[in-house]
């Protein structure tokens, strides 16, 4: 198999293969990504994005046609975790990556928010569509509101430019903490998650505790966040190569820990298995208010394509059940501020957030108002815990 740059052969443990079937030295490849960094994550030769990357363990990564991010990835965990001393070539993809991450702000917030600030108010009017995301979850569009970076210090700068209407008004967010945990502890009925819950302990903690078998205040950072990353990933069916990808633990490490958890929450894998039963047999499964998500490939013969399902039997109504949540919780607090007559507005709603325009002379009144109403949408066996926090602009309340 020859490069389709070079033109010389190709082993298996420094191939790329493109969406289009080209195929690429990756030292190659890594010359055009240096050249021409904002354009990396595509062929060189027509555009279209990277399919598959063999790494030099002979294992392959497979990336979705349409994920830019993913040779970014690659590149990053082939080139930036390097020996001692690190090579030179370091240093370059760094750089690039710094100066990819730069572009994408300026040319998707920098440049493109200040043109969609609406003439007539002075003010940037999202549009909310509740019939796009399979979950139920509302989605943003012209602009994004829900797509504001928060990740990176660079990234957090951005939503200071989100200020209130006047200083008469200040910006107040409400986030639910940990809804789809706490959903999916009332689902399955998970005593220990629920006892847990109840008692008001760090989740995170109490896992990383239970899994790894040491008192709670001997809970290390590390074990924690390895404890974060499987109480979130088993939502969306983590495996042991996924966990391994997302924290400094190898495979064999990964499904260890992640057979400790199901040891430590039996009641957890006995729902994900009855949520699965019931989709085959009845082809679909529904959130707490009996919202209905249909799966038609549930009982498809392609392996790929009802594990794509089965991962969607489970987190459906665990994702679907929070955005009814926060769906109840937003008609009670508009009937409220409609009813008392405030100025106080509501803004956003970003995934578990909501974000309100507060007139200043009501916001201790709103606050609780906010806390009240969010936390009492919906009764579960565990408490709903809404955290709330103002400031001058978006990033300050956050």
């Amino acid at each position: 198999m020859e490069c389709s740059i070079c033109y010389n052969n190709i082993l298996d443990t420094n191939k790329v293969i493109t969406e289009c079937n080209h195929v690429f030295h990756f030292s190659c490849l890594l010359k055009n990504f240096k050249s021409n960094p904002s354009t990396g994550e595509q062929c060189p030769l027509c555009r279209k994005s990277f399919l598959q990357v063999s790494s030099s363990n002979n294992s392959n990564t497979y990336i979705p046609p349409s994920n830019a991010s993913a040779i970014v990835q690659f590149l990053r965990e082939r080139f930036l975790q390097p020996p001692t001393p690190p090579p030179p070539r370091n240093e370059i993809i760094r750089n690039i990556l710094e100066y990819r991450g730069l572009a994408k702000l300026k040319s998707t917030y920098v440049d493109a928010l200040p043109e969609q600030v609406l003439e007539d108010t002075g003010r940037i009017h999202t549009e909310y569509l509740q019939t796009v995301a399979s979950t139920g979850r509302l989605s943003s569009i012209n602009p994004n509101m829900q797509n504001i970076p928060i990740r990176t210090n660079r990234g957090r700068e951005i939503r200071k430019a989100f200020i209130a209407r006047n200083k008469d008004y200040i910006l107040l967010a409400a986030d639910y903490s940990q809804i789809e945990l706490r959903v999916i502890a009332a689902l399955s009925n998970e005593d220990t998650m629920i006892e847990a819950f109840n008692n008001g302990e760090d989740i995170h903690a109490s896992t990383a505790s239970r899994v790894f078998n040491v008192p709670l205040s001997d809970v290390t950072r590390e074990q924690r966040s390895n404890a974060k990353t499987v109480n979130f990933g088993i939502i969306y069916g983590v495996s042991a190569f996924g966990l391994s990808n997302q924290t400094n633990l190898n495979r064999t490490e990964s499904k260890t820990l992640i057979d400790a958890y199901y040891a430590t929450y039996p009641k957890l894998r006995d729902y994900m298995t009855n949520q699965v039963n019931f989709a085959r047999d009845n082809g679909y499964v529904k959130t707490i208010s009996d919202r209905r998500r249909y799966l038609k490939d549930i009982n498809s013969r392609n392996a790929i394509v009802r594990g794509a399902a089965e991962r969607n039997a489970v987190n459906a109504p665990i994702q679907g059940s929070a955005a009814d949540i926060i769906k109840i919780a937003m008609i009670g607090i508009y009937n409220k501020l409609e009813k008392e007559g405030y100025k106080t507005k509501m803004l956003l709603q970003v995934h578990d957030e909501l974000v309100f325009d507060v007139f200043k002379p009501e916001l201790e009144t709103i606050k609780k108002l906010i806390k009240l109403e969010m936390e009492n949408a919906y009764e579960l066996i565990v408490p709903l815990n809404v955290g709330i926090d103002v400031g001058e602009n978006w990033l300050e309340a956050h």
